[in-house]
């Protein structure tokens, strides 16, 4: 399969809607002049015990990395619940704490996985993980139906 070209079966709408909450977050936390940076890319995925044992299979990941503030450390485990939301109540930029939560029901939702990790230069770094339908497969890239 190309590095390039992949396919999936997926609810192109709300697959959109995530993507837009996390780059918006991404901007809404970045200092201005700071970069976002997007990167998609299609790998073999090891075997998690969602599948039976040999089960080979593909995923999409796709990265929204920023040079924001990062995440504090307390407040990462509890990021993508209800009402979740950054402790700092002077923050202007605080969201009422759905955004992220959709987006994790979203991905679930898809029997995929998404995850937030602090950048070591600084800001944070959303990736999505997503299954990718072999039998799907056309050479189209986000092929959602």
């Amino acid at each position: 399969m190309p590095d390039d070209d992949v396919a999936m079966t997926a609810d192109r709408r709300r697959l959109l809607r995530v993507l837009i909450n996390l780059v918006h977050n991404a901007l809404k936390f970045s200092p201005q002049g700071g970069k976002i940076t997007v990167t998609v890319h299609a790998e073999a995925r090891e075997y998690t015990g969602r599948e039976s044992p040999g089960t080979s299979s593909s995923q999409v990941i796709i990265q929204i990395s920023d040079e924001g503030p990062g995440i504090a450390p307390e407040d990462l485990p509890h990021l993508f619940e209800m009402f979740g939301k950054r402790k700092d109540p002077g923050d202007i930029r605080m969201g009422r704490g759905l955004g992220l939560h959709f987006c994790h029901l979203v991905v679930e939702a898809h029997r995929g996985r998404i995850r937030v990790e602090n950048r070591s230069s600084g800001g944070a770094v959303f990736s999505v993980e997503l299954p990718l339908n072999q039998e799907a497969y056309a050479g189209h890239i986000a092929d959602c139906r």
